[in-house]
């Protein structure tokens, strides 16, 4: 019996000893290859001292790269051209694709300096140039300029369409024919939609979209583009492709004397299909599209990398268990980030400056910081600034936490949006939490601006909203035709509106919302702590809200403003409010009346480590808390303290 069972366990423990051995003969042939731009192509590679030089040499060579290797490029080196992945790594030994030595990021460049410049009269000057498609992305001593319009700041106003086919400006003259430019049309609030002109006659504009299916509505702007007649002021430009021929206006100004670059090159690294890779400490600069194109690639990682003038996206991920970790991405023409897929995550980035030139791409998704579209996705402790639409937007239905984030100026172009927003008529539980949203701005051109912090679109549900600080907006946190979500332990300060509520149809769509233990703090006399506004006279059915407070220490009378067919429009006291609605039984205005805005202050921590504040007087917050000399917040953390009237009194 013991000579059988020994003999049993042999052969497990070869197998055992096998496995091991191959495991580290995996490990061992790895194989590190070095990129220096004073290399040369035809060294070996796999030493520093003998570098290759170019992308084109690792291209060439990528198909034999094995799980495991690196491809190392020399920092403080610039490389030309698009770096293509044929191959896939492993979940045990990734390809790398990183950086050696010291100093700056190693930097992947699409740009070409442009010089010798053709002179055509008038300021504006020529240079034949050859790119892999139309310009998008041009830069003058490092500022991204955008092609030329007509008119250069404003908006023109059309005031009928047809369809999806034509718009008509009864005052547009019949010339110049725009037959062959582009129409840049405001068809919505959210939407700029970029078309090519088939037909200028009279005052009507005929044209074909490239992609949008929205109809216009009526009485909004539009501008003429891409068209040399359209180039009068200092860095305006226009591509002519069958030509071959970049133009440029000056101003007066000798183009020799500037630099001028151009991005040439669709994308800066492309991976189709190809799954276990690491980018690590990398800098992407001047893509016509986007800067890094991973397309339909699972278990891949982008940490530690810089991405700047993208024609479209910074970063298109598409696959599944992704990771976008530590990066710093700005001037993209589309969207920051955009990442789709299951099990992803995109977390600690820094996004900035996205989708500013009004026209410079076509109309899906412009200017959003960060996209985020699959199931189970985490959206964590990124910082996102200055954005022509949404700040985070989260695609229809999908299960997503969003935590611990700070949107700052968003809704910069467009209008009708949110610093978060949620989109979707699919019942699965998504988490905003602890994230600090700032500064919506909202471009009305001619209408209110709609900027919202927070917003759950039509028909969002099991949402829950909690813990957010919410500040400085059109609107703090926005539901509309959205049921079935909890709001909770958020704090809106000194928005135009601290809470609304929209049903925009006849149908009763807003129900179930759970809104409790929020504080809603109105700073000026003329804001509101909540604006609802429905179709049918439902509102005091939208669902609970309990433990509230409904604060506007100026004015603290009436705070609520309601509007239903039967009600009409009417301004309402917290007891009005609770007697019309039977809710909010135990809610509280503020402690103390304040007759001085300036006696307001508010706090908060957008950082990982807890922060103490000094404080100049003895405050109170809104639940009657006092502090004598300091406050301490949490991470991701605020609060509003108003000047302690009695700081003796407990």
């Amino acid at each position: 019996m013991y000579q059988t069972l020994k003999n049993n366990k042999k052969p497990k423990m070869r197998s055992l000893f096998i496995a091991v051995l191959l495991s580290v003969s995996i490990i061992v042939s790895a194989t590190d290859y070095y990129v220096s731009s004073s290399g040369a192509d035809k060294n070996i590679g796999t030493t520093p001292a003998l570098p290759w030089q170019s992308v084109n040499r690792v291209n060439s060579f990528f198909p034999a790269l094995k799980p495991g290797d690196r491809i190392l490029f020399r920092r403080g080196d610039i490389f030309f051209g698009t770096l293509k992945i044929p191959v896939s790594g492993t979940k045990d030994s990734p390809i790398i694709i990183g950086s050696y030595g010291t100093g700056k990021n190693p930097v992947i460049t699409g740009f070409k300096k442009l010089t010798g410049w053709n002179n055509e009269g008038n300021s504006i000057y020529s240079k034949s140039v050859t790119s892999e498609s139309a310009i998008t992305m041009v830069v003058i001593d490092g500022k991204q300029y955008g092609m030329g319009r007509f008119p250069n700041n404003t908006y023109l106003k059309y005031e009928s369409h047809k369809s999806n086919s034509s718009i008509t400006d009864d005052q547009l003259p019949s010339s110049p024919d725009w037959t062959g430019a582009e129409v840049v049309i405001n068809k919505q609030n959210w939407l700029l939609d970029r078309c090519l002109i088939t037909n200028h006659s009279g005052s009507k504009i005929d044209y074909t979209s490239y992609g949008s299916d929205d109809k216009p509505a009526d009485n909004r702007g539009y501008f003429i583009q891409n068209d040399l007649r359209t180039l009068d002021t200092y860095g305006e430009w226009y591509f002519n492709k069958p030509e071959g021929k970049l133009y440029m206006y000056f101003d007066k100004i000798d183009p020799e004397t500037e630099t001028v670059e151009i991005a040439t090159v669709n994308n800066l690294i492309y991976n189709y299909v190809n799954s276990y890779i690491i980018l690590d400490g990398l800098s992407f600069e001047g893509s016509i599209e986007n800067a890094v194109y991973f397309e339909w690639c699972d278990d891949c990682v982008i940490k530690n990398c810089t991405v700047t003038f993208s024609g479209e996206s910074g970063m298109d991920i598409r696959g599944k268990n992704n990771k976008i970790i530590n990066n710093n991405i700005s001037w993209s023409n589309k969207t920051g980030i955009y990442i789709e897929g299951a099990n992803c995550q995109v977390i600690q980035n820094e996004v900035e400056d996205i989708g500013l030139i009004p026209g410079s791409t076509t109309s899906s998704n412009i200017g959003d910081g960060i996209f985020a579209g699959g199931e189970n996705s985490l959206i964590q402790l990124n910082k996102v600034d200055n954005v022509g639409r949404m700040g985070i937007r989260i695609g229809s239905g999908w299960i997503t936490k969003v935590k611990n984030n700070f949107v700052n100026n968003f809704l910069v172009v467009l209008n009708d949006g949110g610093g978060i927003y949620l989109d979707g008529n699919l019942e699965k539980e998504r988490i905003v939490e602890g994230n600090i949203v700032l500064n919506g701005k909202g471009n009305s051109l001619g209408v209110s601006p709609a900027a919202c912090g927070i917003y759950l679109d039509e028909y969002v549900s099991n949402a829950i909203v909690k813990e957010n600080t919410v500040a400085y907006n059109p609107y703090g946190i926005n539901l509309h035709k959205a049921n079935s979500n909890t709001i909770e332990n958020n704090l809106c300060f000194d928005n135009k509106v601290q809470i609304s509520l929209f049903n925009t149809s006849f149908l009763p769509t807003i129900y179930g919302n759970k809104i409790n233990n929020n504080i809603f703090f109105a700073k000026e006399n003329t804001a509101l702590v909540m604006f609802f506004r429905s179709l049918t006279d439902n509102i005091p059915h939208f669902g609970e809200a309990e433990n509230n407070y409904y604060a506007r220490p100026v004015d603290d009378d009436r705070v609520f403003f309601t509007l239903s067919p039967l009600t009409g429009q009417k301004y309402r006291t917290l007891e009005e409010w609770q007697s019309f609605t039977h809710q909010d039984a135990n809610s509280h205005k503020s402690p103390v009346k304040i007759s001085d805005t300036t006696r307001i202050d508010f706090y908060y921590n957008a950082s990982e480590t807890t922060r103490t504040i000094t404080l100049a007087h003895p405050m109170i917050d809104i639940k009657g808390t006092k502090f004598q000399t300091s406050v301490t917040l949490a991470p991701y953390t605020s609060v509003v303290l108003m000047e302690d009237p009695s700081p003796a009194k407990n």
